[in-house]
């Protein structure tokens, strides 16, 4: 028997539409030595059913269930059964190439803790693009606290792409899976500075192996939920890290300013944000005078005054 080497996770919800062709995009894998791990986060559909199915044909197959608890949350569980040394990560409603698993388990040299690579992008009209998902990815090196500096300006890291060693995932705690104020962080961000922060090595190839489906229900969907994400994400490195407000000033601005063209946001949660982030007194009073005109102005003419002036 195939020992098994890596354990994909899959979280689950209400993916009745989407999950038969993300589980079978894993079973076409060229690379065999893997089990397949659904948590279904309290689905409401026929997601159990399919699953369970697809299950009874292929015993890689395991079906979870836990009630609706978010993707960290379902991650984590997926995590705490997986047999396998390495660990990838697949939504639902997305597709991996056939040479996914392969050629990205070639990449790993002894000292590479992570890799992912490119991806295209597709459609609800299931039109894949042949240009690579934008996100900077261009095969380099990502290592310890100069990549840590890199990843605090934003993730490169699409999750689905993602291969990486599950040590040094379990030793920074895997993925965060707590809500504040209803605020759900991005939890693989927060998984990726982690990790750089304690010096792990990440590595990118520009291959595209995976498929990102893009429609209206994706997780990435809602930037306002994302940016305040990473403002909760910053608040607990500040609380962490000695320093930190001073060390990585610019890159707690430069979210900031992102947090500020969030429309009505509120301002007890401004106020408070600004002072737990170390933003100065004059820097808020500036930010704060500008961003009012983000009710006056359409959108597009308030970027490009607010960007010239930051």
């Amino acid at each position: 028997m195939n020992k098994i080497e890596v354990s994909v996770i899959m979280p689950a919800y209400n993916a009745e539409q989407y999950i038969g062709e993300a589980v079978q995009s894993v079973i076409n894998q060229s690379f065999t030595r893997w089990e397949l791990i659904v948590v279904d986060d309290g689905s409401t559909d026929n997601t159990e059913v399919i699953v369970k199915k697809l299950a009874q044909k292929d015993n890689r197959i395991i079906y979870l269930y836990q009630t609706n608890g978010k993707q960290g949350k379902a991650r984590n569980l997926g995590i705490s059964v997986a047999k396998g040394r390495f660990l990838a990560f697949l939504d639902a409603d997305d597709l991996w190439l056939p040479q996914k698993l392969e050629l990205t388990l070639k990449e790993f040299a002894d000292d590479i803790d992570l890799v992912f690579t490119n991806g295209y992008l597709l459609s609800d009209e299931k039109q894949i693009y042949q240009e690579p998902i934008v996100m900077g990815i261009n095969g380099r090196l990502y290592e310890g606290i100069k990549g840590f500096e890199e990843f605090l300006f934003g993730n490169k890291i699409p999750t689905l792409t993602v291969v990486a060693r599950k040590e040094p995932i379990l030793k920074v705690g895997s993925f965060c899976d707590s809500i504040v104020d209803n605020i759900y962080k991005p939890e693989d961000y927060d998984l990726w500075l982690k990790l750089l922060y304690n010096g792990a090595k990440l590595k990118s190839i520009n291959i595209p192996l995976s498929v990102y489906r893009v429609h209206d229900s994706s997780t990435t969907a809602s930037d306002r939920e994302a940016t305040s994400g990473v403002m909760e994400i910053l608040k607990n490195f500040i609380v962490d890290i000695p320093d930190f407000a001073n060390q990585y000033r610019s890159q707690i601005r430069h979210w900031f300013k992102k947090y500020l063209l969030l429309r009505n946001i509120d301002k007890g949660a401004y106020r408070k944000t600004a002072k737990i982030l170390g933003i100065k007194k004059a820097d808020r009073a500036m930010l704060t005078i500008i961003s009012k005109f983000n009710r006056i102005l359409p959108a597009k003419y308030f970027h490009l005054i607010y960007f010239r002036l930051l």
